[in-house]
């Protein structure tokens, strides 16, 4: 007499989440791998690896195993929230080999996670100034909302654009339209005496940000988008 054994289930490994994730700076990140339906075993892990322009998480090393003890188990990846300006990033999280079961040919092997920046910071300069045509130059400051912030590769740059009753040439010069080459930093525009009387004059200067290609949206912004630079007449 022939007895029939039923067949044994494979035990197969799934991956819960979606394949990509998008999540801010200071997230928690949870990835959950399941057994199907199968608790209790012994010996199952599956080793992983993270790749990407990211490294501003903890939790997990850069490659490793995680061990299976129950039909459910989690792993957490913290998302590091800094007080540095830079363009969004990713991480990809690929799971490969797994040791006893078999990871399951329609769940997700790869996880990408994309790292939304939302380190923002607002850049003052003095709103107005006075100065004497006799004075060889004035200089002019910006400065940072928050003094911790640095940025991801070069620093943001103000551009002048100049208007007002003085005369480029005359009353003034600018070696660059890029007054203030450095945020923070300073920066200044020359002051000339023509030895003429011609009345104070005035100059005013509408700043630009000029941010780096790599910091993508609205997350350097200006409180002060016009400066008055009084030039006072002494001849």
């Amino acid at each position: 007499m022939t007895v029939s054994l039923p067949p044994i289930a494979q035990l197969l490994v799934s991956v819960l989440n979606d394949s990509m994730i998008s999540v801010a700076e200071g997230a928690v990140v949870k990835i959950c791998l399941m057994m199907n339906g199968v608790g209790g075993v012994i010996g199952v892990n599956v080793s992983y690896s993270i790749t990407g322009d990211a490294d501003d998480y903890s939790g997990l090393a850069s490659s490793g195993n995680i061990i299976i003890t129950t039909d459910l188990s989690c792993i957490t990846i913290n998302i590091t929230n800094d007080s540095v300006i830079e363009n969004n990033e990713s991480i990809s999280v690929r799971f490969e080999l797994v040791t006893g079961a078999t990871l399951s040919p329609t769940t997700n092997d790869t996880i990408v996670i994309n790292i939304m920046d939302n380190t923002t910071v607002s850049v003052s300069v003095d709103s107005s100034v006075t100065v004497y045509d006799n004075s060889s130059s004035v200089e002019l400051c910006a400065t940072l909302s928050n003094d911790n912030i640095t940025f991801d590769g070069v620093s943001p740059t103000l551009s002048a654009t100049p208007g007002g009753n003085a005369t480029l040439g005359v009353d003034y010069s600018l070696v660059s339209m890029d007054v203030i080459p450095n945020v923070p930093g300073c920066g200044s525009v020359s002051i000339l005496n023509n030895g003429t009387v011609r009345g104070d004059r005035l100059l005013t200067i509408n700043w630009t940000i000029m941010a780096s290609p790599q910091i993508s949206g609205n997350r350097i912004s200006l409180d002060t988008e016009l400066t008055d630079i009084n030039i006072i007449d002494t001849d």
